[in-house]
């Protein structure tokens, strides 16, 4: 793995995992109700996001089983926090498995 790629999943893995902190012991209620919870949770996932189309086109192809498109809708005004609410609860945590699973070698 080059030097690039081992930076942007560890930032990834780093970040999902704020994410989930973010959350944690929070209600799907919280995340709709409070504003500052739920710009940091998307700020998170947006860095996932923006880092993910950095990692090289060779170590994407190497992990097909990882989603390394966008998760949520670009569109800053509209984003829709049920999405927000499902990729941290169902995406991220598989996420974190299979960057923890890549970056273990270390």
């Amino acid at each position: 793995m080059n030097e690039y790629d081992h930076t942007y999943l560890r930032i990834m893995l780093r970040e999902a995992r704020q994410a989930r902190k973010f959350l944690q012991g929070r209600s799907y209620t919280d995340l709709h109700t409070d504003d500052l919870l739920s710009h940091a949770v998307v700020h998170a996932i947006k860095i996932i996001d923006v880092t993910g189309t950095k990692v090289s086109i060779k170590m994407r192809s190497q992990h097909p089983q990882i989603d390394w498109g966008n998760r949520i809708d670009q569109e800053y005004d509209k984003i829709d926090l049920d999405i927000v609410w499902e990729v941290v609860n169902c995406n991220l945590p598989k996420l974190i498995v299979e960057l923890e699973r890549i970056l273990l070698p270390e």
